[in-house]
């Protein structure tokens, strides 16, 4: 949640890999919780991990609906802009995904409730997508980072 300063500051700091763990890239959606790609270059920079999260107001335009391709394109941004050892999946929201009358700060019903990510699994594999490259963003790039903070 902090700005692009201190975003920045404390990549400039820090001698151990960063993340920012739910957020979404500037450059597709410009929303001030979204991280610019200076902000990813830096976090990439020092190792660290950018967890791009399925927020409707974070994925697309206000007021449309955030589909499973506008979390991709995100997805996909830091990966072109960074690589693939610096992006992964952040909910932000309950495990078992949150109720019809809570879903109008989230995603389309396939990013929303316990089989998200199996959707978004399958989808990022039809676009071709490896097994390593794919364990990496479902969760082997934040556990290297959480290995080396810890």
């Amino acid at each position: 949640h902090c700005n692009k300063q201190t975003t920045l500051d404390a990549c400039a700091e820090s001698s151990d890999p960063l993340t920012c763990t739910h957020a979404g890239c500037e450059a597709i959606t410009p929303v001030r919780r979204n991280k610019s790609d200076e902000e990813i270059l830096a976090i990439a920079g020092t190792g660290g991990v950018i967890g791009i999260t399925p927020i409707r107001f974070m994925l697309s335009d206000p007021g449309e609906e955030a589909t499973m391709n506008d979390f991709i394109a995100h997805l996909e941004h830091v990966i072109s802009l960074a690589g693939i050892d610096h992006v992964g999946v952040s909910s932000d929201i309950k495990r078992n995904g949150v109720s019809k009358e809570e879903t109008v700060a989230y995603t389309t019903e396939r990013l929303n409730g316990e089989e998200r990510w199996f959707h978004l699994y399958d989808a990022l594999k039809s676009r071709g997508y490896s097994t390593g490259d794919l364990k990496k963003i479902f969760g082997l790039n934040f556990l290297r980072v959480f290995k080396a903070n810890l």
